[in-house]
This record gives C-alpha cells, structure tokens and sequence, in this order.
C-alpha cells in the first residue's frame, strides 16, 4: 500500500471493559503507522472512565484531557 492509500483515513479502537489492553494497542498502532507511513498521525483518547492513559504511555505532563473541553 503506497503512502498515497493510507491519507486521509480513521481508525478506532475500542475494548469492552478496562485492563484489556486498548491504550497500549492503540499507542502502538499510531507509533506504528507514523513510522511505517512518515505521515502525521492524531492520537485521541476518549476513555472518560480512567480519564485517558495515552498521555502517560507518551510521557506527556499537564496536556489538556476532554474533560477541560466540556461545557461546564
């Protein structure tokens, strides 16, 4: 599959209950596709039950979670 194929598309990763390994899956999948495609990829975790894990695998601090982006 060209580079060209692979613009321009979503992926979605669910699991059915927590500890069932989704983040970690899906951290891997966008590492994956940046390298394989050189592309940018966005990485947007919903998880509103353990208020997202992604910015820990990523080693991130203080980034913005959706909870900030809620109506109050």
């Amino acid at each position: 599959m060209s580079e060209k194929d692979l613009s321009n598309f979503v992926i979605s990763v669910a699991g059915p209950k927590g500890g069932t390994g989704t983040t970690t899956f899906a951290v891997n999948l966008a590492h994956a596709l940046l390298r394989q495609t050189k592309s940018k990829v966005l990485l947007i975790d919903f998880d509103l039950h353990d208020c997202g894990d992604v910015a820990l695998f990523m080693g991130a601090k203080d980034l913005p979670s959706i909870y900030d982006f809620a109506p109050k």
